[in-house]
């Protein structure tokens, strides 16, 4: 498993996505903290605006307190996933970090 992960990293680079969720109302607090390694200087900034802003509707719908993290983290690199690969064509490894406020 490592060295497939380091396999996908050499060849597509590797995103990590920090999100900092409100866990009364579902809500994002802020813009998500997006760091690429591996992907040009335009790759980056036009996949790091969809990414953040993809992120951001889809938790400006949902509404109530939240109870599972772990689906909230999947859920964030799923998300991130999609829309790398919508814009890109590329599969970067993404690390999703979820910080509970």
């Amino acid at each position: 498993m490592v060295l497939k992960d380091r396999q996908q990293i050499s060849k597509e680079g590797v995103m990590i996505v920090v999100a900092e969720i409100d866990s009364q109302t579902g809500q994002m607090i802020d813009q998500p903290t997006i760091i690429t390694r591996g992907l040009a200087v335009a790759e980056n900034k036009l996949s790091n605006k969809k990414v953040a802003q993809d992120i951001k509707n889809s938790f400006s719908a949902k509404k109530g307190k939240v109870t599972d993290w772990i689906y909230v983290r999947r859920k964030v690199g799923e998300i991130a996933e999609k829309a790398i690969f919508k814009n890109l064509r590329r599969r970067p490894l993404v690390l999703p970090v979820v910080i509970e406020e």
